[in-house]
């Protein structure tokens, strides 16, 4: 690859200054000093620009599938729109990006500079802190993988959404080569990649993703309590708000209590002397021991005389 990025420096200089291609800022092709591995093969060093924030397409879908989850786990959706209706704005500006702007960013790359990516996969389109999708690692002189079909098998996926984006695609990347042809490639100079808006949808599609996985981390695996009570249909619950269901509880009441004798009621009469308890029915030879303790007689008597 650092062979190829000096001839391509001096072959296309126009590939070096395209804001759009991420284009080594310096190549070397290192030879080890050591007397030990003289017979070692060279091994080459590329330094490319810093570009700090920056998502790939392949990180920003695969964000999109962990917090917008389909089928018996949408439920669990990070996303409350998408959670709720199975749709949400974030499936619009992630078509925009995947569809429209990679497949223009692809057209334009092979008009502008006579030659394939080679490796167009979604992780090697790059968004940058402002919004604008660039490409990288395309100094491989040894791939031959069409483009178009590199991209969609790389963003293959079971998610719904996902997956309606690879018909959209294949059918924006032929719309974009008709057009390329009747148009030439000088026109293709002045074409823009990113139309008015782009930017700016990417930048809050990144920044809502990011959101999203970071809420997502303390998450339950069963998604927010809320729609999970909601799913399972208790009472007071709705997607939104949900509520615990009340319980109520009947208390028995006290048992009645025998009226004693000689003493208030419930209250035993106490006899003069040691303090021994007394029964108050008739014939009963309660509390003949100390303390009280009672006899037979006080537990066969069911009522009071």
């Amino acid at each position: 690859e650092a062979r190829e990025a000096e001839r391509l420096r001096r072959e296309s200089p126009g590939l070096v200054a395209d804001e759009h291609a991420v284009f080594p800022l310096a190549a070397f092709v290192c030879q080890m000093a050591s007397p030990f591995f003289q017979t070692a093969q060279p091994y080459e060093i590329t330094v490319f620009e810093y570009l700090d924030g920056c998502r790939s397409v392949g990180d920003l879908v695969r964000s999109f599938e962990r917090t917008h989850q389909s089928g018996v786990l949408q439920g669990t959706a990070a996303c409350q729109c998408f959670r709720s209706s199975g749709s949400c704005e974030h499936v619009a500006q992630l078509r925009s990006l995947v569809v429209h702007q990679v497949a223009r960013l692809s057209a334009r790359f092979q008009a502008l500079h006579g030659r394939r990516h080679g490796d167009l996969k979604a992780d090697n389109v790059l968004i940058d802190r402002r919004g604008v999708p660039r490409l990288a690692d395309f100094l491989s002189p040894f791939c031959t993988s069409c483009d178009r079909e590199e991209f969609i098998h790389s963003v293959a996926s079971l998610h719904p959404a996902v997956q309606a984006l690879h018909a959209e695609f294949d059918g924006a990347w032929h719309a974009e080569q008709q057009r390329r042809g009747a148009a030439g490639a000088g026109a293709e100079r002045g074409a823009a990649v990113v139309e008015p808006g782009d930017a700016a949808s990417n930048l809050r599609l990144m920044d809502a993703l990011e959101k999203l996985s970071e809420a997502s981390k303390g998450q339950s695996m069963f998604g927010p309590i809320p729609s999970l009570l909601s799913g399972l249909g208790l009472p007071g619950t709705s997607p939104a708000v949900a509520q615990a269901p009340s319980l109520s509880f009947a208390v028995p009441p006290p048992p009645p209590q025998l009226a004693l004798e000689g003493s208030p009621l419930g209250a035993p009469a106490l006899s003069p002397g040691r303090g021994r308890r007394s029964c108050a029915f008739p014939g009963c030879g309660g509390g003949s021991g100390p303390g009280g303790g009672g006899s037979a007689a006080c537990g066969a008597a069911a009522s009071p005389p």
